[in-house]
């Protein structure tokens, strides 16, 4: 008798430990139940609670991306001529019929035709602008040296072939770099 007792003592222990560890393990686990629900609410910059900073800091980005380069400033009726164009091209489009914009524009394919994907990035030599590089998605960086007529993979076939982006060094004696 004294065996069995010793032997539902050591497994209630044995339990009772297992229990413990169990529970102090999980509790990283369900932290989260006791803290309380992150209530902001995200504003737009353009709505009247918003605050003053990201409402200077929404004016500021729109003057940046919209400002002439010359002036620094926003042409005076800028968004009128936006519509007037836009309205004038609707007009293009409706008297060329059924076959609408593309028929005003002149689309020449610039190759490479041997290969195909997206174009990622695009610069063309600012020394020369018969030189044109591109990147491709998947498919390595080309040179034309004939404004887009011909072109040569300048990739590494055995390397990763993704372009994401292109830039020249523009600074005197430095234009070879790329």
């Amino acid at each position: 008798m004294t065996k069995s007792v010793v032997i539902r003592s050591g497994m209630i222990a044995v339990f009772v430990l297992l229990a413990a560890a169990v529970s102090w393990q999980s509790k990283p686990y369900f932290a989260h139940e006791n803290k309380k629900p992150d209530r902001r609410k995200i504003v737009s910059t353009s709505s009247r609670k918003s605050p003053a900073k990201a409402k200077r800091a929404r004016l500021e980005y729109f003057q940046r991306m919209l400002r002439d380069p010359a002036t620094g400033q926003i042409p005076r009726g800028i968004r009128r001529g936006e519509l007037e164009f836009a309205a004038r091209l609707k007009g293009l489009a409706k008297a060329q019929g059924s076959a609408g914009l593309d028929t005003l524009f002149t689309w020449k394919e610039a190759g490479p035709t041997d290969v195909g994907g997206r174009t990622r990035a695009l610069a063309i030599d600012v020394t020369n602008s018969q030189v044109v590089i591109v990147g491709g998605v998947s498919g390595g960086l080309w040179k034309s040296s004939d404004g887009g007529v011909t072109w040569v993979l300048k990739s590494d076939p055995n390397q990763v072939l993704s372009i994401t982006s292109i830039a020249q060094d523009t600074r005197t004696g430095s234009t070879d770099t790329w």
